[in-house]
């Protein structure tokens, strides 16, 4: 079971299309290759705690996001791309962006 419990899927707006691998499949079947498979923030983190039902607490979960990220991107951004792209490689993260070129 997953800890999140999948609890983004709230059709029609929240749905979860792709994973890693079927991404990459359709990205590769269209002729592209992959440059680079990065995740965004694991904003999944607050949904393990017991708070994360209260809505309140949401504006500050992505207060969070934002200090954390320019923080990051401050600090290096060539290693906040390895991060981002190890977080894809381990699905923890909402969003999957594919940089690609034509193969």
């Amino acid at each position: 079971m997953d800890a999140t419990e999948e609890t983004w899927v709230q059709p029609p707006e929240h749905l979860t299309y792709f994973n890693k691998q079927s991404l990459k499949n359709l990205v590769e079947n269209i002729g592209f290759k992959i440059i680079s498979m990065q995740a965004d923030y694991p904003i999944e983190q607050f949904l393990i705690s017991d708070n994360s039902k209260n809505p309140n607490l949401g504006k500050a979960a992505h207060l969070t996001r934002v200090l954390t990220t320019n923080f990051l991107v401050n600090q290096n951004v060539q290693r906040l791309v390895d991060y981002y792209e190890a977080a894809a490689d381990l699905e923890f993260g909402r969003l999957l962006t594919v940089y690609v070129q034509l193969a």
